[in-house]
């Protein structure tokens, strides 16, 4: 991506790092529409997308981020209700909490290989994506990241993924399939609670046990996954699960 395809310089504000060697995207006050945030302003390279620049922008529809910014901030891009489509490149290292918290009309989200962090609540309430694939570069999914998508049929997990935090999955209607990592440590409380369509498990036989963190009932792992097959709740159990399947 070069700086001549980006949106011009002017559409958004910024502040200098203190070394003076890098930029921070603080504001956004362009026309909308596509949006290609510049790896480079002034001569100097966007590192950052700043904490909410985008919040509650209706304006914008797509968004390609250049090659070459490390990080999307916590709620950059909250509640923008038209944004459909979003290109994260490899450079991304972290995705902010709620950076896309409640973007429903999302259908397109795609995550190069690169990325490491996926936090609190980035993906929540995204209501239009159906399927996601997770890059293998994965390393952490924190708590509630994809919550309440009520129309994701379908997730792939990289299976360099050691961690599922709490509620990473919880009231995902639709979701009919997904993978355990075959690296997984431990899946924490109510990750998939809800997950009332979810029937296809995939569980590798490499894994031999799994520390799933459920101290309540309130707390089940799988608290209203019904269609589960007994095949599948067998093995959760052998696997170390302890809560009615």
């Amino acid at each position: 991506m070069t700086d001549e395809n980006s949106s011009p310089g002017g559409d958004f504000s910024y502040t200098l790092s203190n070394d003076e060697t890098w930029l921070t995207i603080t504001g956004y006050n362009g026309p909308g529409g596509l949006v290609i945030i510049p790896s480079e302003i002034e001569g100097y390279p966007v590192k950052i997308i700043g904490k909410e620049v985008f919040k509650d922008n209706d304006l914008i529809t797509s968004v390609i981020i250049s090659s070459g910014i490390k990080i999307i901030g916590a709620a950059s891009f909250y509640k923008c209700h038209n944004l459909a489509a979003v290109l994260i490149p490899s450079s991304i290292l972290g995705i902010g909490d709620q950076a896309f918290f409640g973007c429903d009309s999302l259908s397109i989200v795609k995550m190069m290989h690169g990325v490491e962090t996926i936090s609190r609540q980035s993906f929540s309430q995204c209501n239009n994506l159906t399927r996601i694939v997770i890059p293998e570069s994965v390393k952490e999914i924190s708590s509630a990241a994809f919550r309440g998508w009520e129309n994701l049929t379908e997730v792939r997990l990289s299976d360099t993924i050691e961690y599922l935090s709490s509620e990473t999955f919880s009231q995902c209607t639709n979701l009919h399939t997904i993978n355990i990592p075959k690296n997984i440590k431990s899946i924490s409380t109510r990750c998939f609670k809800n997950c009332i369509e979810l029937y296809n498990l995939e569980i590798p036989e490499e894994i031999k046990a799994i520390s799933f963190y459920q101290p309540y009932d309130s707390d089940a792992i799988f608290e209203g996954c019904k269609k589960l097959p007994i095949a599948t709740r067998k093995r959760l159990k052998a696997l170390g699960y302890n809560k009615p399947l």
